[in-house]
């Protein structure tokens, strides 16, 4: 039989997934995935304001612009994660504010998460 030739007879396992009576020949892969902290989306916080960042996509080296929907209230924290959840950058939304540029000099191409209290957004940052 060749290496990549396997025969499955029975039960098999895959985290909480069981798999009763089964059978199977022929190639099979069989691999753990574990979690990586990979930073894919987030849920929007019920009642959180919407959050818009543009230019969408925004090229690396130039601003992109946080947008609120109304002025925020209070000084509001901005955060922005890069694909892996790693704080890239923070930044502060000044009380009575709706709009807040963003630098993004120095981040490497990809995914962020941006984060302005309880509102997220993704914003994908190209060379």
């Amino acid at each position: 039989m060749p290496e990549s030739f396997c025969q499955l007879h029975g039960r098999a396992t895959f985290g909480p997934t069981t798999l009763a009576n089964c059978s199977y020949s022929g190639n099979v892969f069989v691999a753990t995935l574990r979690n990586t902290g990979l930073l894919t989306s987030r849920h929007q916080v019920a009642g959180a304001a919407p959050l818009a960042v543009f230019p969408t996509p925004t090229m690396a080296g130039t601003i992109a612009t946080l947008r609120l929907p109304t002025a925020a209230i209070a000084a509001l924290p901005v955060t922005m994660r890069d694909a892996l959840g790693h704080v890239a950058a923070r930044a502060t939304m000044p009380a009575c504010c709706q709009e807040l540029t963003l630098p993004t000099a120095g981040l490497t191409p990809g995914l962020y998460q941006v984060e302005a209290g309880l509102s997220h957004a993704q914003m994908p940052l190209l060379l």
